[in-house]
């Protein structure tokens, strides 16, 4: 499946679960690879590290407003209970 994250654009498999209203869960895999940067108050994702600028970030194709190349706005992140 094509996941598409602001300009972050990347084919990648999903396990199916059925975790209520959760429509994604990124394992460390993912994390590790990506290395991506949150800033939990303002909900924000930044993809700034070598892979996903070779391998994901399409840039030009500023989709909400984010700058160009490397932010994400995370307003559907949700909080996953431990």
């Amino acid at each position: 499946m094509l996941l598409k994250i602001g300009n972050h654009r990347e084919v990648i498999s999903f396990n199916v679960t059925q975790l209520s209203d959760t429509p994604i869960v990124l394992g460390m895999s993912w994390l590790d690879r990506h290395s991506p940067s949150l800033a939990w108050y303002q909900r924000q994702l930044t993809f700034g590290s070598s892979y996903c600028a070779q391998h994901c970030i399409q840039i030009g194709q500023d989709e909400e407003g984010q700058e160009e190349g490397q932010q994400l706005h995370l307003g559907m992140v949700q909080a996953v209970p431990h």
